[in-house]
């Protein structure tokens, strides 16, 4: 007579799926060593198992639940000696969703924190930090929501011609947030002589002169005087 397999315990099953996430929960917040990981597990979900258990056995049950975070949950988490501590290293899959209503605020907060606004860079770092682990759906609603993905048939808008590959490389520097060199002629600038810029693209906008522009933090400006480091926007 075959016998049957025998299956794992469900409730260790489910312990072991809430370790992971409280590991998850723990590591959202900011870096964390090992041992303040266990005790944090410890205090939201299993102590009764940690405190019975050998450190030789909590150690490789930690292990476990490292594979299991990516086997299962698709989300990597290693140590940062930078950090000094575990850190979130790569995800495949979001850990995070939110109504329209909320996605649309967080546009709104990035459209009122313009980069010279107070406290605009700790507001961009909150909202990079949650659109990050929105889906990718989500993700382009708030890119959209929030003006970041203009279409490319949009240059078409502005009152005058702008060459498609000018727009595809700077869309694209923008979307992927990669610096971005060019040569600028300014109509400031009586000497007619163009300014080499390495920029960061911040967003675009359309102003009401009927043009697009670019708002970016630069980086490196070269011309007649030499180069230099403006480092401002």
């Amino acid at each position: 007579m075959k016998q049957s397999k025998k299956r794992g315990n469900p409730e260790s099953s489910w312990l072991a799926a809430r370790r992971c996430l409280a590991i998850l929960l723990r590591l959202q917040q900011s870096p964390a060593t090992k041992q303040q990981l266990l005790d944090f597990v410890s205090q939201w979900v299993d102590s009764e198992s940690i405190q019975n258990k050998t450190p030789k056995a909590i150690n490789r049950q930690f292990e476990e639940d490292k594979r299991r975070l990516v086997e299962n949950f698709g989300i990597k988490i290693c140590y940062s000696s930078s950090e000094k501590g575990y850190i979130i290293d790569w995800w495949e899959r979001p850990f995070l969703n939110l109504p329209d209503t909320d996605i649309q605020t967080l546009a709104f907060l990035a459209d009122t924190f313009q980069p010279d606004s107070p406290h605009a860079a700790q507001v961009q770092q909150l909202i990079n930090r949650l659109t990050s682990w929105l889906p990718q759906d989500r993700q382009r609603l708030y890119q959209k929501a929030a003006g970041k993905l203009p279409d490319i048939e949009l240059r078409l808008r502005d009152s005058d011609e702008i060459a498609p590959d000018t727009w595809e490389t700077v869309l694209n520097a923008h979307n992927r947030k990669q610096q971005l060199a060019f040569d600028y002629l300014s109509s400031r600038h009586e000497d007619a002589i163009p300014r080499q810029h390495i920029v960061e693209p911040w967003y675009f906008y359309f102003s009401d002169r009927g043009h697009y522009r670019l708002r970016a933090y630069c980086l490196f400006n070269d011309g007649p005087n030499g180069p230099w480091e403006p480092n401002d926007y």
